[in-house]
């Protein structure tokens, strides 16, 4: 496509056709870790990128139908009628689709009464009749039709993510044997059975094209019956009434009323921090990045703000500051009130922001310092662990520029000085000495990076202000900087023996079950390998597949859980995986994690989680299992210091809480509000039984409902959960909101 934007198009999406090719496209293992399924989600933004690079759009606009009937249901009986049941896991991508849409600032239409085909018709008739170039995207033939040189062109694609054919009206008549514009009378006498239209007995697609290469329209054919076989003359008379009213059904309106004109639609206007999060939400990294790409290379117009962050109002940076004074004496420096540092190594810089004065100085005497003055500078928690390691005490920090980003953008993940710079300050990133990634201590990179914090430390400052951040931070954020230095410093303690010992019984597990498992399918294979799984489970013994694959079919946990009972290897297979992973994640890595001094030394991340809670890496200490007997003993290989004790403190269902107050329905209030168990209290409102009378069942699957519920999870990820159909797992939701209305509402 070409540069010049006139010669852009503008790029029409048929948003349901394209949905459900995405679906069908790709395996519905792909799922968010609460459950939800994302496969189309996944193949339309796929889609998008492709389109978006091959088409240069000058602008982008999605239909979808609209629910309720159309005017064509009263031409035709059962019109659609007849189609398989739409499958459960891409209902609620629809929505996840047009939410993606919309982050990227991409018109969603619909119009009650038409189809979406119809609304891109009359779109495309309008960049016709403004000499406008477009291009329609779809994997519906109807929409041939619509196909006008110079200006019109469908994209159609014939199935998967990735196969298209672009059609002009030679590419058409190729094809199909006729105009674009006389499609429909082809199509008309072939049928559609995707709309539940029968064509005429005996004529295909073939036949049709050669009626109408002779005849011009339907009137001039049935006008000359006669000239025809008597087996065709036959049918078609038979079936006039039909046909004629098929072509009436699939004619396209091109002009439906909408509330939209083609010089509002421009590409660009989105939030970069409202994408990122659209993208976080449903753990999709790898689209993140490549739409991200894709912005950056202007191909998806301009963002709003683009150097601000979702939440921060653009505001004009600071001018550079006056260049510090570097002094040799280090002193008075040192002893300023809440004095700027920039630390690399075993070197410092530190402004005294007041005299605008700089000294450089080793670590050991900022870290000597910082017994009696508050430090500002940017992520600070691994100064206060070096600290703590050299057996210093230090203040608590009076800034941190890293936490005031995290705070007000929690949802880049990306919380470097540079990248903060460039986001809050439009500051370039350096790419040259001195460099923000020069892992050497040069004093000029010191001397860069302090005036740069300092300058941030103010701009973040007064944003914080804005929007009245300033309890989160000053009182929760901040002061856990220094607390997680030196819980990183001084680690846990743990019984290393133990831990061996654990370790040596899951390697012995493992290989027990490995040799049992090779026994029954009576032959050697690996364990491990999906596809030789798959050959022995479903080739070699027969057994029953739940789910395809693009590989074939899913030996994934739920899907072998689904089958366990057929056959005695099911389960032997689901407890080595088990083992196994034990094995792998908490066997030989907590081992090697101890350090000499007999403690695991994690690391302590505050700025990972958008939701604000610690993660933890080097070992992660925060998914030790607690419902396994295995997880629950390596537990106990976590000891205390001698003359202590560990506390265990959790909140008390928190997100429940956090939904009743929200959506303050009066039956959640009531429950917590009870002081008894409120999952069976919940339970016994969803089953309409006493809360005594409440099975372990029912009380785990409103359990799994209530906090389903927080994260966005429908039918289908409750039923992987619970390990029942999806017509259950959607009866047992019915119930749920019926007893709790005013949730339902909240949740719409």
């Amino acid at each position: 496509m070409a540069d010049d934007p006139d010669q852009r198009p503008l790029v029409l999406l048929d948003g349901m056709s394209l949905a459900f090719r995405a679906f069908f496209a790709l395996p519905t293992d792909i799922a968010t870790s609460e459950g939800l399924v994302t496969n189309a989600l996944h193949g339309f933004a796929a889609m998008l990128i492709s389109l978006v690079r091959s088409q240069n759009p000058r602008a982008l606009v999605t239909a979808f139908d609209l629910s309720g009937g159309t005017f064509r249901d009263a031409m035709t009986e059962d019109y659609k009628g007849g189609r398989a049941e739409t499958p459960p896991e891409i209902g609620h991508q629809f929505d996840l689709i047009r939410g993606l849409c919309e982050v990227l600032h991409i018109p969603v239409l619909g119009v009650t009464g038409f189809e979406a085909d119809d609304v891109l018709a009359t779109l495309a008739t309008w960049g016709r009749d403004e000499k406008m170039p477009v291009v329609v995207v779809t994997g519906d033939r109807d929409a041939f039709q619509l196909v006008e040189d110079p200006y019109v062109k469908v994209l159609y694609n014939r199935r998967g993510v990735s196969d298209y054919s672009l059609y002009d009206e030679s590419g058409i008549f190729e094809r199909c044997g006729i105009e674009a514009s006389r499609y429909p009378l082809l199509a008309a006498l072939r049928g559609d059975t995707s709309d539940n239209l029968p064509g005429v007995p005996g004529v295909g697609e073939k036949t049709a094209a050669k009626l109408f290469a002779t005849y011009h329209d339907m009137d001039d054919l049935f006008a000359h019956l006669g000239d025809l076989t008597p087996k065709l003359r036959e049918n078609l008379a038979t079936y006039e009434q039909r046909a004629r009213n098929n072509e009436q059904v699939m004619l396209l309106v091109r002009d439906v009323p909408l509330e939209f004109t083609l010089d509002t639609v421009t590409l660009g206007g989105w939030d970069r921090g409202e994408v990122d999060a659209f993208f976080d939400r449903f753990e999709m990294n790898q689209m993140r990045t490549r739409f991200a790409q894709l912005m950056k290379e202007g191909l998806l117009g301009t963002g709003a703000g683009a150097a601000s962050p979702s939440k921060v109002p653009a505001t004009t940076p600071k001018a550079p500051a006056k260049m510090a004074t570097v002094v040799a004496s280090p002193a008075s420096v040192l002893s300023s009130a809440s004095p700027v540092i920039a630390y690399r190594n075993d070197r410092a810089a530190v402004l005294d922001g007041a005299t605008n004065t700089v000294a450089l100085v080793d670590l050991d005497v900022l870290i000597e310092a910082l017994a009696t003055v508050a430090p500002c500078g940017h992520d600070l928690k691994e100064l206060y662990r070096i600290g703590a390691e050299r057996d210093r005490v230090m203040k608590e920090p009076a800034d941190d520029t890293a936490i005031m980003a995290f705070l007000l953008d929690a949802n880049s993940g990306r919380y470097e000085l540079g990248d903060v710079a460039h986001r809050f300050l439009d500051e370039p990133i350096v790419t040259s000495a001195p460099s923000l990634f020069d892992s050497t201590s040069s004093d000029d990179t010191l001397l860069y990076e302090v005036a740069l914090i300092a300058r941030l430390r103010e701009h973040l400052r007064a944003e914080i202000a804005t929007w009245e951040l300033g309890h989160v931070y000053e009182q929760i954020e901040l002061p856990l900087v220094m607390v997680l230095g030196l819980m990183e410093a001084r680690g846990i303690a743990v019984d290393a023996t133990l831990l061996r010992t654990i370790a040596k019984e899951f390697t012995e597990e493992v290989a027990s079950l490995d040799r049992e498992i090779q026994k029954v399918a009576g032959h050697d294979f690996k364990v491990n390998s999906p596809q030789q799984l798959q050959v022995v489970l479903f080739d070699e013994m027969g057994l029953k597949a739940v789910k395809k694959i693009k590989s074939g079919y899913s030996t994934d946990a739920s899907s072998l859980e689904a089958i366990q009972d057929e056959h005695v290897i099911i389960p032997l297979i689901l407890r080595y995986r088990e083992v196994e992973k034990l094995r792998g994640t908490y066997g030989a890595p907590l081992i090697d994690a101890v350090k000499p001094d007999g403690r695991i030394h994690a690391t302590f991340h505050q700025m990972v989680a958008r939701t604000g809670r610690l993660s933890s890496d080097g070992p992660n200490l925060h998914n030790i299992p607690v419902r396994s007997q295995e997880g629950r003993r390596l537990r106990y290989a976590f000891r205390p210091s001698e003359g202590w004790e560990l506390a265990v403190s959790d909140y008390n269902q928190i997100e429940l809480r956090i939904l009743a107050h929200l959506s303050q329905d009066s039956g959640l209030l009531s429950a917590f509000a009870s002081g008894e168990d409120v999952h069976r209290t919940i339970a016994g409102s969803v089953f309409g039984v006493p809360s005594d009378e409440i099975t372990p069942e029912q009380r785990e699957q409103a359990k799994a409902v209530s906090y389903g519920l927080a994260y966005g999870m429908e039918a289908y990820g409750l039923s992987q959960r619970l390990g029942v159909p999806v017509s259950f797992a959607k009866e047992v939701m019915d119930k749920y909101f019926t007893g709790f209305p005013s949730l339902r509402s909240y949740m719409d």
